[in-house]
């Protein structure tokens, strides 16, 4: 686990060119920056492998959010990404386990994460819950807009306490 604050310039550099590989239609995006659409994470968990590097790398932004008209505090998954000759293994669960490990620490009651279809029943088996609600961001200087359809809303409750109803503001732009 890595606070993004004290993270060297060298490690960016090679997530950045980690998340290339992973992620290669956002390749342009991941050259320039692990801030998906300028959300910074405040800290980010990686797995080494020591044959070839990084094995896993996933960023988490915290914010606070609106649901329905109530504030709540989130952490968001950002950029979760497993070398692909380590798929399948439990490298993905590893770091999810240290990002929940990490928001019980700090105290943060909720984590939200927005993926594709193919992985719901992924996050799912870690304790995420599908929530299909109206999910609005500010970005680009534009407010209170739409995020995009194709990304399905989960959360993860931590403190026991239900994650509350309502539709979502992310209070800035999407991660």
């Amino acid at each position: 686990m890595i606070d993004e604050v004290v993270l060297p310039s060298a490690l960016d550099r090679e997530i950045r060119e980690f998340l290339c590989v992973c992620f290669p239609a956002d390749s342009g995006v991941f050259s320039q920056t692990r801030h998906w659409h300028g959300s910074a994470p405040v800290f980010s968990v990686i797995c080494r492998d020591g044959q070839s590097g990084l094995a896993g790398h996933v960023g988490v932004v915290v914010r606070d959010i609106r649901v329905g008209s109530v504030g709540c505090g989130i952490f968001g998954i950002q950029n979760m990404a497993v070398a692909p000759s380590h798929r399948g293994t439990p490298v993905g669960a590893m770091l999810m386990q240290t990002v929940l490990n990490e928001a019980d620490r700090r105290g943060i009651a909720y984590g939200l994460l927005f993926c594709v279809p193919g992985l719901e029943a992924y996050y799912a088996r870690t304790g995420w819950q599908r929530r299909d609600v109206e999910v609005r961001m500010d970005d680009a200087g534009q407010r209170n807009i739409l995020t995009p359809g194709k990304s399905i809303c989960m959360v993860h409750e931590r403190a026991g306490t239900p994650f509350p109803d309502g539709n979502l503001h992310l209070s800035g732009s999407d991660w």
